[in-house]
């Protein structure tokens, strides 16, 4: 007999009110009711397992062996550095599967790219919710199967506004006025070494100049994005 879990059913003639017991004389388990003919026996080594069903009449003995040979199914599994960032975002595969053949590991990233190694890394290129499938062989193609998912976010789109771009100093200001798409988080370099963190904030110059403007925004995921414009105001 051949099994796949760490346990079976033995079958052996009904002996009556016969003393008769099971017991292992190879490998190792542990019987439901070692004296009832039909009993399952659990905690089997992997391997050949010899369990013996014996009949004692006034120490006359007959028994019969059976030979149960388990092997394991892969119990497949991995875990990862991250399981979500922004995009373009790399992963780091580490491959815990149990009972495994270390050959022919199956990664399917989900993004139509695959691979077969133990332990890969691989980037996904864009947005989306992506079921990484790792496949783990295991004997007589018999497979263990584990799935995680990898969120991927995509990035806010940073756009703005200034208006005027020609003030004059003292006493002027300026209105900068937030465009993004996306952004929940905003960041604004002034470019005299201010910084604001309003969504459409007011700020006015103290000296003379050409300034240039940058706006860095985030969006609910922690993704960012910039965008500069040079000589954005003239004070």
């Amino acid at each position: 007999v051949v099994v796949y879990d760490p346990e079976v059913l033995l079958n052996a003639n009904n002996a009556g009110d016969l003393n008769a017991r099971w017991k292992v004389v190879g490998g190792q388990g542990e019987f439901e009711d070692e004296s009832f003919f039909n009993t399952k026996v659990t905690g089997l080594m992997e391997g050949v397992n010899t369990y013996r069903w014996t009949i004692n009449v006034d120490n006359c003995i007959s028994y019969d062996d059976v030979q149960v040979e388990y092997r394991p199914s892969p119990d497949a599994g991995f875990v990862t550095d991250t399981a979500d960032g922004c995009w373009p975002f790399t992963v780091d595969f580490t491959n815990y599967s149990v009972g495994a053949q270390e050959r022919d590991y199956e990664w399917d990233f989900g993004d139509g790219n695959t691979s077969d190694e133990q332990n890969p890394t691989h980037t996904f290129e864009e947005p989306g919710e992506y079921p990484v499938t790792l496949t783990a062989p295991g004997p007589d193609d018999i497979v263990g199967r584990y799935q995680k998912i990898i969120n991927v976010y995509g990035h806010p789109t940073a756009a703005f506004d200034v208006q005027p771009d020609l003030v004059y100093v003292p006493g002027d200001e300026v209105r900068f006025f937030d465009l993004s798409e996306g952004a929940v988080e905003y960041e604004w370099h002034f470019g005299d070494d201010s910084i604001s963190y309003d969504e459409h904030p007011r700020h006015e110059y103290q000296e003379a100049g050409s300034y240039d403007i940058k706006l860095v925004v985030s969006n609910e995921y922690g993704c960012k994005d910039s965008t500069l414009i040079e000589d954005a105001v003239t004070a």
